[in-house]
């Protein structure tokens, strides 16, 4: 990653900050992100409607549930570029979000054996196993880690880290539950009053999962951008990011006073704090 100039303010935070924050860059950067979401989130709307069509919807929400890593994987990698890019193309974060995919199912794999054991275990493993691979997408994809190396250092970040780790969890829990609970009120209230349908079923009473699971589908990007932002805000406390960058930034623009070669005072994207 080109480390000069950072799009945003490499400082600690807080998840809620860091929700902030990524709220924010989605819209800033709408021209990447709205495109981008057209066409990863698309296929996972066809699923839920299909999937609400045969009457599949605890299926459909299952297998949501596991390809989540799969699904915020493209956002991860746009943040992550457009953080230290002025501009990325939508072709761009696919091709290297599909490059990095057959490891990315391995590992997540991985994590939900490790959450279904801990599960069975009176619950409190689960909890130790969701902290350790609560940044292994990112340090698998992002630091282009090995398969074990990214199991390990996404371990190491999330005992590290274990603030912002345990309030991303809970914050993301609070959030998924929310929408999805959101989602099924909202959807039926939507089909009786605004097109005169007969209101369906709760899905807490047997209804179709569809439009819950499409609300759900709606903070994915938020979510994937939020977990990104609270990444950077470990490293930064642990490694000292945001001096790193300062650095960098200084040795370019001394190399480039050395060699006489003018540095760009225009055309560099607003700094988010």
């Amino acid at each position: 990653m080109n480390m000069q100039h950072a799009r945003i303010v490499l400082r600690p935070r807080g998840v809620l900050d860091a929700f902030d924050l990524s709220v924010r860059l989605l819209r800033t950067e709408y021209r990447t992100f709205g495109p981008l979401a057209l066409v990863v989130l698309g296929p996972a709307v066809a699923l839920v409607l299909v999937g609400g069509a045969f009457g599949f919807g605890t299926e459909t929400a299952l297998a949501l549930f596991a390809l989540l890593p799969v699904i915020e994987l493209p956002f991860t990698v746009a943040a992550s570029k457009l953080v230290f890019q002025p501009k990325v193309t939508v072709a761009v974060v696919l091709r290297e979000s599909i490059r990095t995919l057959p490891g990315l199912l391995a590992l997540r794999l991985f994590e939900l054996v490790l959450l279904a054991l801990g599960t069975g275990a009176a619950g409190l493993p689960a909890l130790f196993a969701a902290l350790a691979t609560f940044f292994l997408g990112e340090t698998f994809v992002l630091e282009r880690s090995g398969l074990v190396s990214a199991a390990k250092r996404s371990r190491a970040l999330g005992f590290a880290g274990l603030s912002e780790a345990f309030a991303g969890l809970l914050v993301f829990a609070i959030v998924r539950v929310s929408a999805f609970c959101f989602g099924d009120v909202g959807g039926r209230a939507i089909a009786h009053d605004v097109f005169g349908f007969r209101a369906p079923i709760s899905v807490f009473e047997g209804g179709p999962f569809t439009s819950a699971l499409l609300f759900s589908l709606a903070i994915v990007p938020v979510l994937a951008v939020t977990r990104f932002v609270l990444y950077l805000a470990v490293r930064t406390t642990l490694e000292g990011w945001d001096i790193q960058t300062r650095f960098v930034a200084i040795a370019a623009e001394h190399a480039a006073f050395a060699d006489d070669i003018p540095i760009p005072a225009t055309g560099t994207p607003p700094v988010l704090r």
